[in-house]
């Protein structure tokens, strides 16, 4: 036996519709839309050492997949080595002493740490943004 499309489903399909439309319009509250920004669309200031840490690493990590570094010397500063250790594992290039390509590790007036990426000539080739 077919199920037809009778008069009552019609009338309940379009009371639900109805309903639908009627519960959306409380949805915005009354009056005209606030001016400027309604969000803030910024990044999230760097306050923590492993926010800083995660900043540098990203860093480094899109200058190295841009340039196709395939080893890195990270240098002394035990920040440093963190800081390209957790890139390596991401980007996957290799650690090794004595590198074509050396990461040198600096402080800021204010104490934060900065990277520079330096080749075989001494020549600096990336620094680290400041976030």
């Amino acid at each position: 036996m077919k199920r037809r499309f009778t008069a009552a489903r019609f009338a309940f399909a379009a009371a639900a519709a109805l309903l639908a439309l009627a519960a959306g319009c409380d949805a915005l509250p009354a009056g005209d839309p606030p001016e400027g920004e309604l969000t803030d669309n910024g990044q999230p200031p760097v306050t923590t050492p492993l926010a800083l840490r995660n900043h540098l690493a990203t860093q480094l990590i899109v200058y190295t997949l841009q340039n196709g570094v395939t080893e890195l010397d990270p240098g002394r500063d035990p920040e440093a080595v963190a800081v390209a250790a957790e890139a390596a594992r991401t980007a996957g290039f290799r650690l090794a002493r004595n590198a074509p390509l050396r990461l040198a590790a600096a402080r800021d007036a204010d104490g934060m740490l900065r990277l520079a990426a330096e080749d075989a000539e001494g020549k600096v080739v990336w620094r680290s943004q400041r976030p």
